[in-house]
């Protein structure tokens, strides 16, 4: 198996990666990509039957090569075609099969939760479709080109990038929306069940469905996100949910708590995965000092403003979170930049017309954060990782937390994948 995977990425990178030989459209390295992808975790569980295993790899786990056409399925099911790694192969293999959550014998699943996610999920792939159609003609990338651009004051210029980054981004909500729809549809997006009080019950706790196990990005919750850190829970969260697990953790020494290289190792690798192009490179390592810096602005706010109201009465607090969606996106779009161009001279140019500010002002929070350290109040610290346009960071505290359910899969029906909540505060790029 580790003869295999070697083989399959050495024939990935050399002979049908996006690189720089190799236009993007007419690159076979996307399809191989998808293809060695799946593999990995196959044979990495495979190989977990031989050590100590987590909760998490418990319960995805398996110890025998499931047959061609199964394996086929997985790897050529639409969402998983229009995405990174939607799901696990467990989970999937479970839903062919009729088990876990999705057994006869379980607790039936409602078909209009199934009905209700694919049509959001439809919604958003149309708006989203029709937001890209109508604003790529004047806002694409190659305007930062022109001399409009090259007139304009710095200011414009950085709102320009946003409006670029923000164009671009739809064209991912609507592949991977989508992808999502197909697979509600087929009755995949279940997640678990959970107890709520009902207001119907007289506030007595009663099971209801979730959904959005196979949902990829909330376009919403990305564009208006205050702070990077949050980015993870919003943005390509199987793909973020995929490196985490099968990279970060694994860069993790049992123990050992993550580093920063343990971050730009993981954003590497998922660079890697898009292509040899110099600009994933300046991306995905730029991503790296995006996360971290953004957890040194939490400490810090925390610190200086503790547990201040923050609600739409505020109108400081309102200021605040609004300085904080504009410098979260300027950072995102900034290096948003160097994916599209792909190009080292392209790239450098586009970072150079707003003097590197950005990136100067990132790198400057995160040195001043080691400098002074802000001490911590409480909270227990989760590990949490993501990527391809992912990342991993340590969050605190974990908005979904991890104590007593590790793996997020407590459910007594079945294995499901509560990767969403276990994510926490986590982090991820575009």
């Amino acid at each position: 198996k580790a003869v295999c995977i070697c083989w399959l990425q050495h024939w990935y990178s050399c002979c049908c990666s996006t690189c720089s030989c190799c236009p993007p459209h007419l690159s076979a390295g996307r399809p191989a990509r998808l293809i060695l992808l799946r593999l990995m975790p196959h044979s990495l569980l495979l190989l977990c039957a031989l050590q100590e295993l987590t909760n998490y790899q418990r319960a995805h786990v398996f110890g025998a090569l499931p047959g061609l056409l199964e394996y086929l399925g997985f790897v050529f099911c639409f969402g998983n075609l229009l995405a990174g790694p939607v799901i696990e192969f467990r989970d999937y293999q479970m839903w062919v099969r009729k088990e876990g959550p999705w057994a006869p014998s379980a607790r039936k699943v409602p078909w209009t939760g199934d009905f209700l996610a694919g049509v959001r999920a439809w919604g958003i792939a149309m708006a989203s479709m029709v937001f890209y159609l109508s604003m790529e003609k004047v806002w694409n990338f190659k305007l930062l080109a022109t001399s409009w651009y090259a007139a304009q004051p710095l200011l414009v210029k950085l709102v320009t990038m946003q409006v670029i980054g923000t164009t671009y981004r739809t064209r991912y909500y609507f592949a991977w929306s989508l992808g999502h729809c197909s697979l509600a549809f087929a009755g995949l997006d279940f997640l678990k069940w959970e107890d709520r009080q009902g207001e119907k019950s007289g506030g007595r706790d009663e099971r209801v469905g979730v959904w959005g196990r196979c949902r990829n990005a909330q376009p919403l919750k990305v564009e208006f996100c205050e702070s990077s850190r949050l980015l993870a829970q919003y943005w390509n969260t199987t793909t973020g949910n995929f490196l985490r697990r099968y990279v970060y953790e694994r860069l993790t020494k049992p123990g050992k708590k993550p580093t920063f290289v343990t971050l730009m190792v993981t954003q590497l690798v998922s660079g890697v995965w898009h292509g040899l192009y110099p600009g994933y490179v300046m991306f995905f390592a730029g991503s790296a000092v995006l996360f971290a810096h953004s957890t040194v602005v939490y400490n810090y706010e925390r610190a200086l403003f503790g547990d201040a109201p923050k609600t739409s009465s505020n109108p400081l607090w309102l200021l605040w979170w609004a300085l904080k969606v504009f410098l979260t996106k300027q950072g995102l779009d900034f290096l948003a930049m160097a994916f599209l161009w792909l190009t080292w001279q392209e790239c450098v140019a586009a970072w150079a017309s707003v003097h590197y500010l950005p990136l100067l002002y990132m790198v400057t929070v995160l040195v001043l954060g080691n400098l002074f350290p802000v001490k911590k109040k409480g909270g227990k610290k989760v590990v949490t990782a993501a990527g391809d346009g992912s990342s991993a960071v340590a969050a605190e505290p974990a908005a979904g937390g991890e104590a007593g359910n590790e793996n997020g899969n407590g459910d007594a029906e079945g294995v499901v994948a509560d990767d969403h909540m276990y994510l926490g505060e986590g982090i991820k790029s575009a």
